[in-house]
């Protein structure tokens, strides 16, 4: 949060409350010595890495490791097709953290979250690029109809620009994708 920039440490469970006295030393800690408590989210002694944010924001590499778990576990129709949602993302969830360093693990819940919300901008982008094709067939490049599709986007989602070509490039051609976006 923005508010809490300059601050050391994690704050107290009530920090939120307006008057408290918390932010305090304890008794026994000298009032100047900064306290920095860092959580440990794997609860196990032997983790070197400790993190230390409350919530994590997603990074591009991030966004494709996701879709990556989410391609590996989709296109297999031998083991990874047919299976219930919760297993299925589970999955893509341990897919996705053995790519990953320790601390910046994810839960399930995140995971398909995350998916989710970069597969609507992902296919709102296709979406933009497929009309540049239609409206500008001739002469134009593939350059010239990827500018084409961020200023259909741009104009579809309030000035906003696609920032996840990454993600595109990985899935434009993939039919599993295309698929379950139809």
């Amino acid at each position: 949060m923005n508010y809490m920039v300059g601050q050391q440490g994690n704050l107290p469970e009530n920090s939120h409350f307006v008057g408290r006295i918390s932010h305090c030393a304890p008794v026994d800690e000298e009032p100047h010595v900064a306290r920095n408590n860092p959580v440990d989210i794997y609860g196990d002694d032997e983790t070197e890495e400790v993190r230390t944010e409350a919530r994590l924001i997603w990074k591009p590499e991030e966004d494709g490791r996701v879709m990556s778990a989410w391609l590996k576990h989709s296109i297999d129709s031998i083991s990874r097709n047919n299976k219930k949602s919760e297993k299925y993302w589970l999955d893509v969830q341990k897919e996705y953290n053995q790519s990953t360093p320790k601390i910046r693990w994810r839960i399930t819940k995140q995971v398909k979250d995350r998916w989710h919300k970069i597969n609507r901008f992902t296919n709102s982008f296709n979406d933009c690029w497929l009309k540049a094709r239609r409206v500008f067939t001739s002469g134009y490049s593939d350059e010239m109809w990827l500018e084409k599709a961020h200023k259909f986007y741009e104009e579809d989602n309030q000035g906003s620009r696609f920032q996840l070509m990454n993600v595109w490039y990985m899935v434009r051609n993939k039919a599993k994708w295309m698929c379950y976006n139809d």
